[in-house]
């Protein structure tokens, strides 16, 4: 997300100062839920998986601590949740 932006909801507006990205893996671990912070090196096959497996592999749902953001990632992982009933949301 470029710097300058605002993220707004109905009762607020918060100016996001994101620094921009270096490479793939700061994308991936900018996501929102830390089970899928998860990346693939389509060449060599290396997996990225800053927070490990394994909440991914017990359908775990929790907040990325590298990317605290209470409000996006309840919205994520409910979205998650209605698609996928057996996950489980962690709220922290």
């Amino acid at each position: 997300i470029a710097s300058g932006l605002l993220r707004c909801t109905s009762s607020r507006c918060v100016r996001l100062r994101r620094t921009a990205l270096q490479s793939s893996r700061d994308g991936v671990d900018r996501y929102l839920v830390a089970g899928t912070c998860i990346g693939l090196d389509v060449d060599t096959g290396e997996v990225y998986a800053p927070n490990g497996l394994e909440d991914t592999e017990q359908g775990i749902l929790r907040i990325n601590p590298k990317n605290p953001q209470p409000d996006l990632f309840e919205q994520k992982a409910r979205s998650y949740q209605s698609r996928w009933p057996w996950l489980q949301i962690l709220t922290p």
